[in-house]
């Protein structure tokens, strides 16, 4: 996928010409190759889309709240929106290793910790 800057010809171009599709990101003029074909998914796959369907459905809620969508706004780095990233975080949910009872307070509420880390859970 190629960035045109400073292109008076390909400036707020958008669509298909030929086999190349131009799209508007953050101001910025994309250019990439029109998708193949459709072709059959294993179930990995699907599984896997249906779990985007829902960060994606997860990402609309979060930029309806307005509070959710300033502190997703304030994570986001140059050319990412807020969606994106509400996006990512429903995709790259932290993981529940095990919890940890313990004898002293962590909170006014309870005396129990939680592991957590990014990724797979160890095994």
């Amino acid at each position: 996928m190629a960035k045109s800057t400073r292109n008076v010809v390909t400036q707020g171009l958008s669509g298909t010409v030929g086999t190349l599709v131009f799209s508007q990101r953050g101001g910025q003029t994309i250019v990439g190759m029109r998708p193949q074909g459709q072709r059959e998914y294993n179930e990995e796959q699907k599984e896997y889309q249906r779990r985007f369907q829902w960060g994606i459905l997860y990402g609309k809620a979060a930029i309806a709240d307005v509070e959710m969508k300033a502190d997703y706004q304030q994570k986001a780095k140059a050319g990412r929106s807020a969606f994106n990233v509400a996006v990512a975080d429903f995709l790259n949910a932290p993981v529940i290793d095990r919890v940890v009872r313990t004898k002293f307070p962590l909170r006014k509420k309870g005396h129990i910790m939680y592991v957590l880390r990014q990724g797979r859970p160890m095994l």
